[in-house]
């Protein structure tokens, strides 16, 4: 009885830890004395059988009259014992139902112990699988932040410059995409272990509504996901926007100094006489230099979010 009480006022007091692999110890700590406590009992109860079986057995030996009756049910109860035998037997019938109410209370206090064990342990897994993927997705987004950018001053100069610098910096550009789009592809694979640790998060809200702590721990770790997964996501396609947007500035600005090459080279090799037939060539060409303007379209730059390499600082 004792035994029992202070394995129950240990169980009650104690404070579960905030590790998976201390909540299975206590478990497995708790199971092996749960095992001995119930083998200490069926050990106990076996000595009281046994002691009524030797009692049964000397009152055999003494009484023959009634054997052939009493053995039917071999019911000691029943049986017109000694005094010492009787007893022996009332201590002994007590002892057993004194066992048997130990393990009743027993069984039900394991049940319901292990029962907390489990969902501590399910809470403990649910915050371990949280910390993980919130470890993994902080190293996605400081990669995505660690993305190199194109220089503005250098970029700037060089759009002034060369063709293939131009081209350089689209490669550069490309790379960087390229990287992204393995990045983004980590980053679904994450997200698709969030939304399966916030759909479990949910389930263990619902199957343990009376474990009021449950809910405190899970659902802010629920929202917290979906917080990360909202910001990796903005931050990815921002930064996928501001490539694609700074690849046609560049082909923008080379379109446009091509334009502004051929200008200088029409007002080079073709002086306006507007008394001859070179006139008219010469404004022809005009026109059609002015349209191939219209045809690169620069405006619709200035109906874009300037992206942000090219962002005044």
């Amino acid at each position: 009885n004792e035994i029992l009480f202070i394995f129950i006022k240990e169980c009650y007091e104690i404070e579960f830890p905030n590790t998976v692999e201390s909540i299975q110890q206590i478990l497995n700590q708790h199971l092996i004395q749960k095992n001995e406590f119930n083998q200490e009992l069926q050990r106990i109860k076996t000595w009281g059988h046994s002691l009524l079986c030797i009692i049964h057995q000397e009152y055999k030996q003494s009484s023959t009259s009634h054997n052939n009756i009493i053995d039917k049910n071999n019911d000691i109860q029943h049986l017109v014992l000694s005094p010492d035998q009787s007893t022996h037997a009332r201590a002994c019938i007590t002892a057993l139902i004194h066992i048997d109410r130990i393990e009743s209370i027993h069984t039900q206090f394991w049940s319901l112990h292990k029962t907390r064990l489990n969902h501590c342990l399910i809470l403990r897994h649910f915050e371990q699988r949280f910390k993980e993927i919130q470890i993994i997705f902080i190293q996605l987004y400081n990669e995505i932040i660690e993305l190199p950018d194109i220089n503005i001053n250098l970029f700037l100069f060089d759009s002034c410059q060369f063709d293939n610098k131009n081209n350089n910096h689209k490669e550069k550009i490309d790379q960087t995409l390229n990287q992204l789009d393995d990045l983004s592809q980590r980053i679904q694979t994450m997200i698709s272990h969030a939304n399966q640790l916030a759909n479990d998060g949910l389930t263990l809200i619902m199957e343990q509504q009376t474990i009021s702590y449950s809910n405190d721990s899970i659902e802010p770790k629920r929202q917290e996901l979906e917080d990360m997964k909202k910001k990796l996501i903005e931050q990815i396609d921002e930064k996928r926007h501001n490539l694609k947007l700074l690849k046609l500035y560049i082909d923008k600005l080379g379109s446009i100094n091509d334009w502004c090459i051929r200008g200088k080279d029409m007002l080079a090799m073709h002086s306006i006489h507007l008394s001859n037939d070179k006139a008219s060539r010469s404004l022809n060409e005009l026109e059609h230099f002015l349209n191939d303007l219209s045809i690169m379209n620069i405006e619709e730059l200035q109906h874009k979010s300037t992206p942000e390499p090219l962002r005044v600082r």
